[in-house]
């Protein structure tokens, strides 16, 4: 959710400074340079997040397993 709003806002800002800036080809390069790294460092911190919650719903189900062999002794 955070990301998708953040995606959102990326967007608006690309298109303002699209709509002050076009006609500034070095400008507009070093910005999509910037956002381009700041987008780079976006997409890292989502796949750790991804990852994270893979580790735990693991740790749910090992859990989950573990609760269920100690009920049926």
């Amino acid at each position: 959710k955070t990301f998708v709003s953040w995606l959102n806002q990326t967007e608006n800002q690309l298109t303002a400074f699209i709509a002050t800036n076009g006609d500034d080809d070095e400008c507009t390069i070093d910005y999509l340079n910037q956002l381009s790294e700041t987008i780079a460092d976006k997409d890292k911190q989502l796949k750790q997040l991804e990852e994270l919650e893979s580790l735990v719903n693991d740790y749910d189900w090992s859990r989950q397993a573990h609760n269920t062999s100690i009920l049926r002794e």
